[in-house]
């Protein structure tokens, strides 16, 4: 089986081998600040085993909110969702879940439902925090500049639900 396959998931070969395969239907996998699709390999791979048409996000390092990743990650989904000929999930970590919650609340026939994982939305966090920490690191070293909060661009980031528990 694909768990033998994985260093990453040998230590729960015995659990994830009793889980039975699922409804076919497409898996995107969105990820956490700095992380690359790489990260996601062995969730990836184990995902396809059990019958899920499982991708990630397509869109390189995660450095941060910004327009080209959503349109990006728009890109993949819409070519996910005509590929299996249905609703796609979305499982996000950490940042990628703030991404998925987004995404699915902007495009609900694309989404059949969000799984995140170690995300801040719903927490009492203050998401400009998050927001001013994604932004400062994906800066280029050497040429930080400081951030001024744009509400317009930050509320069209930010998940109304998060919006209205964060930033007061």
């Amino acid at each position: 089986m694909l768990v033998s396959k994985s260093p990453c998931l040998l230590h729960a070969k015995p659990l994830l081998n009793l889980i039975p395969k699922g409804e076919p239907h497409g898996v995107m996998l969105l990820l956490g600040v700095l992380a690359s699709d790489l990260y996601n390999k062995s969730s990836i791979d184990y995902l396809g085993s059990l019958n899920c048409k499982a991708v990630g996000w397509g869109q390189g390092c995660n450095d941060g909110p910004k327009d080209e990743v959503f349109e990006g990650v728009y890109a993949e989904l819409e070519k996910l969702v005509e590929e299996t000929s249905g609703k796609v999930t979305l499982i996000g970590h950490s940042l990628g879940g703030v991404y998925a919650r987004e995404i699915a609340r902007l495009l609900p026939g694309m989404v059949k439902q969000v799984i995140t994982l170690g995300s801040h939305c719903g927490m009492t966090l203050n998401a400009r925090v998050w927001y001013l920490l994604a932004d400062r690191l994906r800066q280029v070293e050497g040429s930080w500049q400081p951030f001024q909060i744009d509400d317009k661009n930050l509320n069209a980031t930010w998940p109304q639900k998060c919006q209205n528990k964060c930033l007061d």
